[in-house]
């Protein structure tokens, strides 16, 4: 048995060059003699760096090298392998992430035994912190204790960690099994456009080979390369695939990847899969948000939860979200702030809003 794919949309490739070390700036004869050692808040930069892909985190460690004044810099180096090294094992990768989250708040999202057990599993698998996978459980156990029909739905799926937790709170709780969409392009993220305002400057003045092509310029979606690169070896959608299937054993024909840019799945969809009990959004940028909320809320059932990464985090995110709110007249208590992003959850008694 095969997972579903749904087709490919045409993707434009971006810039894939990677800068050599030939183009790291080099040590000036001027500078204060360099330290031994990096301090832990250097060493977890290094850690940090490893999330982008090849070209920005060789930019990173170069910026580093020069501000720590450390050239050629073997600590940061040697951070970033051991990182690389802790990803040969699952165990071994997801002790270190749940280390590096727990002093940033964490802690209290592991006060449950079965949720800790499960978002344990799917660590390697994703960038969010424990608060945001503690909710995530919580909203998804909730729907299974109250019945509420329909399936999960996730656009901006990257290593496939948050709808790995959805299908093990499903299995653990569920009364059957529901059907898993994965919205992604597995190319990451698409060009932001003006409204993504805190970010627009600052992509056209790094990324002069694509400035210009955002689609509202041009028409076409263009794949920048952020959030590209895999959690561990492979792409994107193999880390899914084998998450799903080898790691949790997830039965293929429970869930449907539609693989493409959302401008092209998300409404090709909207009329076909059945009704949503959680609906998730991770998809950073103003057009994308929109265009998830414009094709996939009206399939959120009643009493289903609508949770959006990154709000109040990106300007284009939160405008899209609120712009779409008021004008479905969905009062605004009714969205929970939280620092990672907010959720709600939709009324399920006749004549209320939403």
């Amino acid at each position: 048995m095969i997972p579903r794919i749904l087709p490919k949309t045409q993707i434009l490739p971006g810039n894939s060059s990677v800068m050599s070390r030939a183009a790291f700036p080099t040590a000036r004869a001027d500078r204060a003699p360099a330290r031994h050692c990096l301090s832990l808040r250097e060493l977890s930069f290094a850690g940090g760096v490893l999330n982008y892909p090849g070209r920005q985190r060789q930019r990173c460690l170069a910026q580093a090298c020069v501000a720590y004044n450390r050239y050629p810099c073997p600590e940061l180096e040697m951070a970033m392998d051991l990182k690389e090294f802790a990803k040969r094992s699952r165990a071994l990768h997801s002790t270190v992430k749940l280390l590096r989250t727990l002093p940033r708040g964490g802690a209290s999202a592991l006060t449950d035994l079965s949720r800790t057990t499960d978002i344990v599993r799917v660590l390697p698998n994703t960038m969010l912190g424990l608060p945001a996978l503690a909710t995530l459980y919580e909203c998804a156990r909730t729907l299974e204790r109250d019945a509420i029909p329909g399936d999960f739905a996730e656009c901006g799926v990257w290593a496939g960690g948050a709808v790995g937790l959805m299908a093990l709170v499903n299995r653990r709780y569920g009364r059957h099994a529901r059907t898993l969409h994965l919205f992604d392009s597995f190319e990451g993220l698409p060009a932001p456009t003006e409204q993504d305002v805190e970010v627009y400057a600052a992509y056209r003045s790094e990324r002069r080979d694509l400035a210009g092509a955002d689609a509202s310029a041009t028409g076409q979606l263009v794949a920048i390369g952020a959030c590209a690169r895999p959690a561990y070896g492979g792409s994107t959608l193999a880390n899914v695939t084998h998450l799903l299937d080898r790691v949790l054993k997830l039965d293929p024909q429970h869930y449907v990847i539609h693989q493409g840019w959302f401008q092209e799945t998300v409404p090709a969809a909207s009329n076909t899969i059945g009704p949503l009990a959680l609906l998730r959004l991770d998809g950073d940028w103003y057009e994308s948000i929109r265009v998830c909320l414009e094709g996939l809320y009206e399939r959120l059932a009643p009493g289903g939860y609508l949770i959006i990464d990154d709000y109040g985090s990106f300007t284009g995110c939160t405008r899209a979200v609120d712009e779409f709110l008021h004008a479905r007249r969905v009062p605004a208590d009714q969205l929970t702030i939280e620092p990672w992003g907010a959720y709600l959850r939709r009324p399920s008694l006749p004549g209320h809003s939403g």
